[in-house]
């Protein structure tokens, strides 16, 4: 029996799920894009100056942004393909 995804631990998705994938797009991208990389960083460093009372709504501010970059991974992608 192959293992997946966590059956023990609620809420971490399994690799078939697709936020799953969209975590590993995400991820690759800001490895192949430095530009990509230096905006994601100014975000957080900009995020992390602010009180948060919750942590979701620490998540849910870098939401546009993330989002953002993942459009402009999918235009590369289709621009020269899947080589990140």
């Amino acid at each position: 029996m192959e293992h997946v995804g966590s059956t023990s631990v609620p809420e971490l998705a399994s690799k078939r799920e697709p936020a799953w994938f969209e975590h590993r797009r995400f991820r690759d991208y800001l490895r192949s894009s430095q530009d990509a990389r230096i905006e994601y960083e100014q975000l957080k460093r900009r995020l992390a100056d602010q009180e948060w009372t919750f942590m979701q709504d620490y998540a849910e501010a870098k939401g546009s942004t993330i989002r953002a970059l993942l459009a402009q991974y999918r235009v590369c992608v289709r621009n020269i393909g899947d080589r990140f």
